[in-house]
């Protein structure tokens, strides 16, 4: 499975590409630094708009600030080409993975550095110090994982540090520093990491054939298991409380778990919608970021919920990918 499809509101965007004017390598501009106090939240999203074209940005206290470093003219319409695909925080630098035209690479602090020029996007990333790993795929889509702009190994849909140590999950395998272990017994397909001191825990669905449930394991045993034909799509550990983001394929229906305890998250009128990330705070607040398909429009509306209460970012065709958080 091609990374890139996983999250279904960036298809949509991704679709608009046809349409667009491509600039090739990589640009700069001047950019003005928001204030980031310590416990600030941090959304990156990717949107699309007919004057816009399809652009990255990320939210900090609930105000954007756009991500493009170039932009092309089509007749009337000012363009740019750039998407976000996840967002980490250390210290006070803000890391966000995606692409930037035809480059591939991430932006620090809205500067964009370009890792390879190669039609492909970033759509993982986490640093250590001064290393800065991220997700991608190759030439031929395998995927990747890079190491301050040098292959390091191992690609997959999540990654995640614990120490000093790396940890990257693809189909059932789990690896640590490029080795692997096989969870084939457990999962059908592993789609969520998370590390807490000693423990790292993966998340996916079951390998049942019929009604695999969503499962999450801890040190290679089962800690959480739930309803059948759902989606992890994030994973987050504060002490030792477990937090869950998943996705029903049937309803539609989006839900938070804490440990065991399900909440299903309110939408406008019941409207469909996805979640992408999840994250907890120092307080223990909890983040959960995706989208919401306003059907009547015809757009995804960027959106996340603190403690189960919803807040629209934008009613753009937008969606959150990732959620970064500035530690006390």
């Amino acid at each position: 499975m091609e990374p890139l499809s996983q999250i279904k509101g960036v298809v949509k965007l991704l679709a608009l590409l046809c349409t667009l004017p491509f600039i090739y390598g990589c640009t700069k501009q001047k950019v003005i630094e928001p204030e980031s106090p310590a416990n600030s939240i941090y959304f990156s999203t990717t949107s699309s708009s007919i004057d816009s074209g399809i652009f990255a940005s990320y939210w900090l206290n609930d105000k954007s600030y756009r991500l493009q470093t170039s932009t092309s003219v089509l007749g009337e319409y000012r363009n740019t080409l750039s998407v976000a695909y996840a967002i980490t925080v250390y210290g006070k630098d803000v890391y966000i993975a995606g692409a930037l035209n035809d480059s591939m690479g991430y932006w620090k602090n809205k500067k964009f550095h370009c890792i390879a020029v190669n039609n492909r996007a970033a759509y993982g990333i986490v640093t250590n110090g001064t290393d800065v790993y991220t997700l991608s795929d190759d030439a031929n889509y395998t995927p990747v994982c890079y190491k301050n702009d040098k292959l390091y190994g191992e690609g997959g849909v999540a990654i995640a540090m614990g120490g000093n140590d790396v940890y990257v999950v693809s189909r059932t395998f789990l690896f640590k520093n490029n080795v692997p272990t096989n969870f084939s017994t457990h999962f059908s397909y592993i789609e969520a990491v998370a590390v807490s001191g000693n423990n790292v825990y993966v998340g996916g669905r079951g390998n049942e054939l019929l009604g695999a449930p969503a499962r999450v394991l801890k040190n290679g045993a089962v800690v959480f298991e739930t309803d059948n034909f759902l989606f992890v799509k994030g994973l987050a550990v504060k002490g030792n409380d477990l937090y869950v983001a998943g996705n029903s394929q049937l309803r539609g229906t989006i839900s938070v778990w804490k440990n065991n305890e399900k909440t299903i998250l309110a939408t406008p009128d019941g409207a469909p919608a996805e979640l992408n990330c999840i994250a907890v705070d120092d307080n223990g607040d909890v983040y959960a970021g995706g989208q919401i398909d306003n059907i009547a429009a015809n757009v995804s509306e960027s959106a996340y919920w603190k403690n189960g209460v919803l807040t629209i970012l934008s009613t753009d065709n937008s969606i959150v990918t990732g959620i970064g958080i500035v530690k006390k």
